[in-house]
């Protein structure tokens, strides 16, 4: 079967730079930002809301997934800036369940933050070993 044009836009890489097709799945970090959002509501005019660097790593991770061919340097860079905001997002999550509850969160979205932590640690230990897969997955709880 031949890609078509239409067929081609489809085609979307996530953060693990693997292709799927159809409606388009948020990322870790869009989730994770979510989250920050709904754990900063109850303190909305009273703190200041962390920065989450959202038009910074949509457009990061827009330039990497354009490109057709990507040397493993330039791969290896992309990877390293998103697991970054991901980290960075975490720790702003850590940081504002002690001041409230993780009770504010639905169980979809306690299920995703479960899910997005367990895939940083994947994805990060995969770049620090430079592996491409994960043999054990009960290595990761």
């Amino acid at each position: 079967m031949l890609n078509t044009s239409s067929e081609k836009s489809e085609e979307i890489i996530d953060i693990l730079h693997r292709p799927f097709k159809g409606k388009q799945k948020k990322s870790s970090s869009e989730k994770s930002e979510e989250i920050i959002d709904i754990l900063h509501r109850p303190f909305k005019g009273n703190q200041k809301k962390s920065s989450t660097y959202r038009k910074r790593v949509r457009k990061d991770f827009l330039l990497v997934a354009k490109n057709n061919k990507l040397s493993k340097s330039k791969r290896r860079k992309a990877i390293r800036k998103q697991l970054g905001y991901l980290r960075r997002n975490l720790k702003t999550i850590e940081k504002q369940t002690r001041q409230s509850s993780l009770r504010t969160l639905n169980r979809r979205e306690y299920k995703n933050l479960l899910v997005i932590t367990k895939v940083y640690r994947q994805q990060r230990w995969m770049f620090n070993h430079h592996e491409n897969r994960i043999d054990d997955l009960s290595f990761f709880p």
